[in-house]
């Protein structure tokens, strides 16, 4: 039996009705990502790395930075926080682009958790995309409480990433 945080992705991975909806999903991924270029440039081969961790620091970094500069007064810390918010939002389109290339190529529990971790990822820019918006109409506090449910629905799929690669090992190269 799994015991603390673990025990959520094993939730996720029993969660079987799910494949219902990755099959048809990873079915249209692989398609889209087919022409070897457009997959090889989508998982990193040309890097010699996977592109999809690299890209997630970029998003990671840039949300973070916005939630710890909403926590400082003044008007300069809120044009950065704001800044970041926009960046957090242009960074996640391709770095969801690489992780649903990678996500096509799983199976079973593996792609069960993948989705909950997509699905996750994609409620957490649309937070951060409604904060942009509300900032931007002068809603500062409806903003920065969009971004902190944002940040807060980040940090736990980023755990459903991780756990995807440190517990599962997907995305590992074993020839190594």
């Amino acid at each position: 039996m799994e015991r603390g945080l673990r025990r959520f992705p094993a939730g996720i991975a029993d969660l079987t009705w799910l494949d219902r909806l990755a099959e048809p999903l990873a079915g249209a991924a692989s398609s889209l990502t087919r022409p070897r270029p457009l997959k090889d440039l989508l998982t990193g081969t040309w890097l010699g790395h996977p592109l999809h961790p690299v890209l997630t620091d970029v998003t990671i970094g840039a949300w973070t930075s916005a939630w710890l500069l909403d926590l400082v007064p003044g008007d300069r810390a809120e044009e950065l926080a704001d800044a970041f918010v926009g960046l957090g939002i242009l960074s996640a389109l391709p770095t969801a682009a690489t992780g649903v290339s990678d996500w096509a190529e799983t199976h079973g529990e593996d792609r069960r958790i993948g989705l909950a971790h997509g699905a996750g990822n994609v409620a957490a820019l649309l937070a951060y995309v409604a904060s942009l918006a509300a900032r931007r109409r002068g809603r500062r506090g409806l903003g920065v409480a969009l971004s902190w449910a944002g940040i807060g629905i980040a940090t736990f799929t980023d755990y459903l990433g991780g756990h995807l690669v440190y517990a599962k090992g997907v995305g590992v190269d074993r020839n190594v």
